[in-house]
Protein backbone atom coordinates (compact mmCIF):
# COMPACT_ATOMS: atom_id res chain seq x y z
CA UNK A 1 0.00 0.00 0.00
CA UNK A 2 1.11 3.54 0.18
CA UNK A 3 3.39 4.91 2.99
CA UNK A 4 0.43 6.17 4.91
CA UNK A 5 -2.00 3.61 4.09
CA UNK A 6 -0.81 0.25 3.98
CA UNK A 7 -3.47 -2.74 2.56
CA UNK A 8 -3.86 -5.92 2.95
CA UNK A 9 -6.03 -8.41 0.90
CA UNK A 10 -7.31 -4.98 -0.34
CA UNK A 11 -8.70 -3.23 3.09
CA UNK A 12 -7.03 -0.22 4.36
CA UNK A 13 -4.59 -1.06 7.76
CA UNK A 14 -4.70 1.27 10.30
CA UNK A 15 -1.88 1.19 11.88
CA UNK A 16 0.47 3.04 14.87
CA UNK A 17 3.27 5.26 12.89
CA UNK A 18 4.94 2.76 9.95
CA UNK A 19 8.37 2.46 11.59
CA UNK A 20 7.79 -0.93 12.60
CA UNK A 21 6.52 -1.89 9.20
CA UNK A 22 9.13 -0.63 7.05
CA UNK A 23 11.79 -2.31 9.23
CA UNK A 24 10.18 -4.96 9.17
CA UNK A 25 9.26 -4.84 5.00
CA UNK A 26 13.19 -3.91 4.73
CA UNK A 27 14.11 -7.07 6.88
CA UNK A 28 11.67 -9.99 4.81
CA UNK A 29 12.98 -7.76 1.24
CA UNK A 30 16.85 -8.69 2.71
CA UNK A 31 16.05 -12.18 4.00
CA UNK A 32 12.99 -13.28 1.76
CA UNK A 33 11.55 -15.96 4.59
CA UNK A 34 8.10 -14.34 5.04
CA UNK A 35 6.26 -14.89 8.62
CA UNK A 36 9.69 -16.21 10.24
CA UNK A 37 11.63 -13.38 8.90
CA UNK A 38 9.48 -11.06 11.38
CA UNK A 39 10.09 -13.54 14.17
CA UNK A 40 13.91 -13.36 13.51
CA UNK A 41 13.88 -9.13 13.75
CA UNK A 42 12.21 -9.30 16.80
CA UNK A 43 14.90 -11.96 18.23
CA UNK A 44 17.64 -9.52 16.96
CA UNK A 45 15.69 -6.69 18.85
CA UNK A 46 15.46 -9.25 21.75
CA UNK A 47 19.02 -9.86 21.88
CA UNK A 48 19.99 -6.14 21.48
CA UNK A 49 17.72 -5.41 24.62
CA UNK A 50 20.10 -7.83 26.23
CA UNK A 51 23.32 -6.27 25.45
CA UNK A 52 21.49 -2.94 26.59
CA UNK A 53 20.60 -4.61 30.07
CA UNK A 54 24.22 -5.46 30.06
CA UNK A 55 25.82 -1.72 29.16
CA UNK A 56 23.30 0.19 31.40
CA UNK A 57 23.57 -1.86 34.55
CA UNK A 58 27.55 -1.70 34.20
CA UNK A 59 26.97 2.16 33.69
CA UNK A 60 24.94 2.34 36.58
CA UNK A 61 27.62 0.12 39.51
CA UNK A 62 29.38 1.94 41.22
CA UNK A 63 33.58 3.02 40.28
CA UNK A 64 35.60 0.59 41.43
CA UNK A 65 33.58 -2.40 41.97
CA UNK A 66 34.99 -5.13 42.87
CA UNK A 67 32.51 -7.20 41.50
CA UNK A 68 32.11 -5.60 38.29
CA UNK A 69 31.56 -8.13 36.01
CA UNK A 70 28.78 -10.04 37.91
CA UNK A 71 26.26 -7.28 38.21
CA UNK A 72 25.90 -6.58 34.54
CA UNK A 73 25.91 -10.69 33.43
CA UNK A 74 23.15 -11.28 36.54
CA UNK A 75 21.08 -8.23 34.86
CA UNK A 76 21.75 -9.54 31.25
CA UNK A 77 20.63 -13.29 32.12
CA UNK A 78 17.44 -12.25 33.66
CA UNK A 79 16.45 -10.31 30.69
CA UNK A 80 16.98 -12.80 28.83
CA UNK A 81 14.78 -15.66 30.39
CA UNK A 82 12.84 -13.47 31.49
CA UNK A 83 8.86 -15.50 29.86
CA UNK A 84 7.96 -12.28 28.56
CA UNK A 85 10.95 -11.51 26.16
CA UNK A 86 10.86 -14.90 25.31
CA UNK A 87 7.72 -14.75 23.83
CA UNK A 88 7.57 -11.47 22.48
CA UNK A 89 11.49 -12.30 20.68
CA UNK A 90 9.46 -14.76 19.09
CA UNK A 91 6.87 -13.07 17.92
CA UNK A 92 6.22 -10.50 15.02
CA UNK A 93 5.37 -7.66 16.81
CA UNK A 94 6.60 -4.27 17.10
CA UNK A 95 7.11 -4.61 21.49
CA UNK A 96 10.15 -5.56 20.95
CA UNK A 97 11.40 -3.29 18.79
CA UNK A 98 10.02 -0.52 20.98
CA UNK A 99 11.72 -1.92 24.08
CA UNK A 100 15.22 -2.20 22.00
CA UNK A 101 14.78 1.46 21.51
CA UNK A 102 13.95 2.63 25.15
CA UNK A 103 17.14 0.35 26.22
CA UNK A 104 19.67 2.12 23.71
CA UNK A 105 18.07 5.73 25.09
CA UNK A 106 18.64 4.68 28.47
CA UNK A 107 21.71 3.73 27.50
CA UNK A 108 23.04 6.74 25.71
CA UNK A 109 21.34 9.06 27.96
CA UNK A 110 23.98 8.19 30.54
CA UNK A 111 26.83 7.86 28.60
CA UNK A 112 25.61 11.64 27.38
CA UNK A 113 25.99 11.95 30.92
CA UNK A 114 29.05 10.79 31.59
CA UNK A 115 30.76 12.80 28.79
CA UNK A 116 29.12 15.47 28.97
CA UNK A 117 28.60 15.07 25.14
CA UNK A 118 26.01 17.08 23.16
CA UNK A 119 25.90 14.45 20.20
CA UNK A 120 25.70 12.23 22.47
CA UNK A 121 22.58 13.75 24.05
CA UNK A 122 21.48 14.46 19.92
CA UNK A 123 22.01 10.83 19.40
CA UNK A 124 19.62 10.11 22.48
CA UNK A 125 16.86 12.40 20.66
CA UNK A 126 17.53 10.51 17.67
CA UNK A 127 16.67 7.24 19.89
CA UNK A 128 13.86 8.29 21.43
CA UNK A 129 12.62 10.09 18.49
CA UNK A 130 12.12 6.22 16.71
CA UNK A 131 10.63 5.15 20.09
CA UNK A 132 8.28 7.68 19.54
CA UNK A 133 7.35 6.60 15.52
CA UNK A 134 6.93 2.90 17.31
CA UNK A 135 4.17 3.26 19.51
CA UNK A 136 2.92 5.86 22.33
CA UNK A 137 4.01 4.65 24.89
CA UNK A 138 7.56 5.97 24.37
CA UNK A 139 5.89 9.24 25.70
CA UNK A 140 6.03 8.38 29.48
CA UNK A 141 10.24 7.33 28.36
CA UNK A 142 10.42 11.16 27.51
CA UNK A 143 8.18 12.33 31.04
CA UNK A 144 10.59 10.09 33.07
CA UNK A 145 13.20 11.48 31.58
CA UNK A 146 12.05 14.64 32.77
CA UNK A 147 11.96 13.78 36.07
CA UNK A 148 14.92 11.87 36.36
CA UNK A 149 16.74 15.40 35.69
CA UNK A 150 14.79 17.10 37.44
CA UNK A 151 15.50 14.42 40.97
CA UNK A 152 19.18 14.35 39.95
CA UNK A 153 19.74 17.99 39.16
CA UNK A 154 16.81 19.98 40.42
CA UNK A 155 16.58 23.52 38.73
CA UNK A 156 19.62 23.24 37.36
CA UNK A 157 18.14 20.98 34.72
CA UNK A 158 16.03 24.19 33.06
CA UNK A 159 19.82 25.56 32.27
CA UNK A 160 21.46 22.24 31.13
CA UNK A 161 21.11 21.87 27.23
CA UNK A 162 21.39 17.74 27.47
CA UNK A 163 17.14 17.59 28.52
CA UNK A 164 16.48 20.54 25.43
CA UNK A 165 18.57 18.88 23.19
CA UNK A 166 17.25 14.94 23.54
CA UNK A 167 13.66 15.95 23.87
CA UNK A 168 13.73 18.75 21.06
CA UNK A 169 15.54 16.52 18.88
CA UNK A 170 12.54 13.66 19.58
CA UNK A 171 9.57 15.92 18.93
CA UNK A 172 11.46 17.46 16.03
CA UNK A 173 11.48 13.59 14.41
CA UNK A 174 7.82 12.86 15.36
CA UNK A 175 6.65 16.11 14.13
CA UNK A 176 8.52 15.11 10.85
CA UNK A 177 6.03 12.47 10.71
CA UNK A 178 2.71 13.80 11.86
CA UNK A 179 3.06 17.13 9.16
CA UNK A 180 4.15 14.65 6.31
CA UNK A 181 0.39 12.27 7.46
CA UNK A 182 -1.85 15.44 7.67
CA UNK A 183 -0.30 16.40 3.90
CA UNK A 184 -0.79 12.97 2.73
CA UNK A 185 -4.13 12.27 4.17
CA UNK A 186 -5.73 14.20 7.10
CA UNK A 187 -8.70 11.79 7.67
CA UNK A 188 -6.97 8.41 7.62
CA UNK A 189 -3.80 10.26 9.35
CA UNK A 190 -6.01 11.73 12.10
CA UNK A 191 -7.77 7.61 12.42
CA UNK A 192 -4.37 6.54 12.20
CA UNK A 193 -3.06 8.60 15.17
CA UNK A 194 -6.13 7.38 17.51
CA UNK A 195 -4.93 3.95 16.81
CA UNK A 196 -1.11 5.20 17.54
CA UNK A 197 -2.30 6.58 20.98
CA UNK A 198 -4.95 3.59 22.15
Amino acid sequence: GLPLRPTAGGQVYLSPPPLYLYILALHQALWRAGELSGRLLSTLCAAGVVVGAWLLTDLLRPRGDRWRPFGPLAAASLVAVHPLVIRLGSSAEFEMLLALWTTATLVCVLMAERRDSKRLYVLTGVLLGLALLTKALALLLLVSLGLYWLLRYGWRAFRMPGPYLVSGTALAIFALWFVYGLLADRTLFMLSLHRWVG
